[in-house]
């Protein structure tokens, strides 16, 4: 909408001109849309191709974006070139109702009183800011490079935020992430994953006849991939940022720990395995304690296994030791779960002649998909598949039918700051320095492995965006100077403008760190600064191109000198390109009211970039730059053919 209003304002501001300085409604008309028409056809050009180049990334939506907006350009560039004329031709003077251009001949309203005075404000105003660039031509072009050079270090010293999701979190939402900060790790939200792949099978999940799967873990993970673990864990933890490592979990490991502490109580060993688990692990485990007791079990059970189920359901009057009996089994030289159940129904069915109460027992437990194993050795099949199957901590081939082998493990990593905080974007890199050096130190056991998660996909596509930028600023800036080149003839014009853009956005990117990182504490999004570069590439040689084609004007059809036809351009477009810069800044300055910290950010950098390009640079310093440059801006290689002429 911008684009489009300042287009049809060049058109009606050069007609309304062309008929204040005397000239019939088809002359006027005429002039206005060979010179202006010049203006935003080159101007639109500059426009489509800014927009048009965001088509070479491969981020959809960036490229998706790039077309709709080149489209949108395009089409508001031929209402201009067409649709304007069209009703001008129509309406006539009219179309500045209620004022005539009767008013503006000699003797007439606005030519005399305050009336005047107001209507030649602009004029004036123009005309001396025109005299002042001359004059201090110097002056102004070296307090222009001491602003950029410090400007410059600002944007190259300054970090971009890749937190997309705290830039758009507002109101409640934004709320409810400070309040997990203040009692948890705000990375937990979106953990980091490093997905490995081992050559053999490191466990087997069994698929029981109630629901109940069991995890069996292999001695290739015993003897081969579990030792090696630690040591990632802790090279991955010697980053602060990072709050905790969650990776397959085994609760024979768990009970060895607790009986090396000497804990006892059973209140404090659920507390102990609460505390070395990580957030989400924990939640896990609170369901296994609950799932326990909402089936009238004691949580001892946990730790003390089927054991003191059995010992607690026989018969008071029929004391029993199931343990004793796993025990003596064992020392009988039995090894196989069945043969030391056999074995201990046996030495009931001796002790008790015709109960059969431990056997209805064992019977029911095999039924609700309790393996003579689980019944022998313990719960920690069933744990461990709980505990690492449910979570996706492990995978393999039984994720398709529920059963068969584990040949991946899932390490889970949250960060203490907000996953896609910079600092926490630095933690990846650690994350992924450490699996990379396990991968090669165990690359015997080790067949692939991958790095994913939110965080991780932000962070990767932010990095292949910022290269397709560098080419998309690269093709931009190339094809800008070459229709400038073109149309201008000239070999400095085109560098001149690009540079003065640059410098305008320069200036933008280091407002813009000050006031959102220094002053009010946020972060700046990675794509403020290369939808910038590429946005004001385009929508910034509007008001140059308006310019610079009026200067042209005057040099090569009006035969004026340079420094007149530079004064003479910046008095009569200085107020149309105020206006449209208003209005165009306007449009983006709407983006500040926003709640969300990405749009203001976008607001605010737009707004400033358009404002500063329209009336500080286009006013003042290019007509420094253009009065110092003197007939060399016209140097290029349609010169010597016009002296021929």
């Amino acid at each position: 909408m911008g684009a489009g209003c300042d287009y049809c304002i060049f058109i009606i501001a050069r007609y309304r001109e062309e008929l204040r300085s005397g000239r019939d409604h088809h002359d006027a008309l005429h002039e206005a849309i060979v010179w202006a028409g010049e203006s935003i056809t080159i101007s639109g050009a500059s426009v489509i191709i800014g927009f048009g180049a965001l088509t070479i990334c491969k981020y959809s939506m960036i490229s998706t974006m790039g077309i709709c907006l080149a489209l949108g350009i395009l089409i508001a560039l031929i209402a201009a070139l067409t649709l304007i004329p069209a009703i001008l031709q129509l309406v006539g003077d009219r179309i500045f109702w209620p004022t005539r251009m009767d008013a503006y001949k000699e003797g007439g309203k606005a030519t005399k009183g305050w009336y005047a005075w107001f209507g030649r404000l602009g004029d004036r105003y123009f005309h001396r800011s025109a005299e002042f660039s001359i004059k201090h031509a110097k002056a102004i072009a070296i307090v222009a490079i001491l602003v950029s050079v410090p400007a410059v270090y600002v944007v190259s010293e300054s970090e971009d935020s890749y937190d997309m999701i705290s830039s758009m979190l507002s109101g409640e939402s934004g709320e409810g992430m400070e309040y997990i900060g203040e009692f948890a790790d705000q990375g937990m939200v979106m953990p980091n994953y490093s997905i490995i792949e081992y050559e053999d099978s490191i466990a087997t999940v069994i698929k029981g006849t109630t629901g109940l799967d069991l995890l069996y873990w292999t001695d290739y993970w015993n003897d081969k991939v579990s030792p090696t673990l630690p040591k990632l864990y802790e090279a991955i933890l010697k980053d602060d940022n990072i709050a905790y490592v969650d990776g397959p979990f085994m609760w024979n490991e768990m009970l060895k720990e607790i009986e090396e502490q000497g804990i006892t109580d059973v209140d404090a060993k659920l507390e102990y395995v609460k505390d070395q688990l990580s957030s989400k692990s924990g939640l896990v485990f609170n369901q296994v304690v609950a799932n326990l007791t909402e089936r009238g079990l004691p949580a001892q059970a946990l730790f003390d296994g089927p054991a003191l189920i059995i010992d607690s359901m026989l018969l008071p009057d029929h004391p029993f030791s199931w343990e004793d009996a796993v025990d003596d089994a064992r020392a009988a030289g039995l090894t196989d779960p069945d043969a030391i159940v056999a074995f201990a129904l046996k030495a009931y069915d001796d002790k008790y002649p015709g109960d059969a109460s431990l056997k209805t027992i064992i019977a029911g437990m095999a039924f609700a998909g309790l393996t003579s194993d689980v019944v022998v050795n313990g719960f920690a099949p069933v744990i461990d598949n709980i505990m690492n199957v449910f979570p996706s901590i492990v995978g393999g081939d039984y994720v398709k039918t529920g059963a068969g082998s584990v040949t991946y493990i899932s390490l889970l990593t949250a960060t203490v700051e907000p996953a896609m905080s910079p600092r926490s974007m630095d933690s990846i890199a650690v994350i992924d320095g450490a699996v990379e050096a396990y991968v090669a130190v165990n690359s015997d056991i080790v067949v692939e492995k991958w790095d994913t998660g939110t965080a991780v996909v932000m962070y990767e596509v932010s990095e292949q965006v910022k290269d397709q930028f560098t080419m998309v600023e690269i093709v931009v800036i190339v094809l800008i100077i070459i229709l400038l080149f073109v149309v201008m003839r000239s070999y400095l014009i085109p560098l001149r403008s690009v540079l003065t853009i640059l410098m305008s956005i320069s200036w933008t990117l280091a407002m813009t760190h000050l006031i959102f990182v220094d002053l009010l504490g946020e972060d700046v999004l990675w794509m403020i600064p290369i939808m910038l570069l590429v946005i004001c590439l385009g929508l910034g040689m509007d008001y140059d191109i308006l310019l610079t084609t009026r200067i042209k004007e005057n040099v090569k059809a009006r035969g004026m000198s340079n420094d007149d036809a530079i004064r003479h351009a910046v008095t009569h477009t200085g107020s149309v390109i105020t206006i449209c810069g208003l209005i165009m800044g306007g449009a983006f300055g709407t983006l500040m009211i926003s709640g969300m910290t990405l749009l203001q950010e976008f607001g605010f950098a737009l707004c400033f970039a358009i404002l500063v390009d329209a009336l500080l640079v286009r006013t003042y310093i290019v007509p420094a730059i253009m009065h110092l440059l003197g007939d060399w801006n016209w140097k290029g290689p349609g010169v010597k053919l016009e002296k021929k002429e």
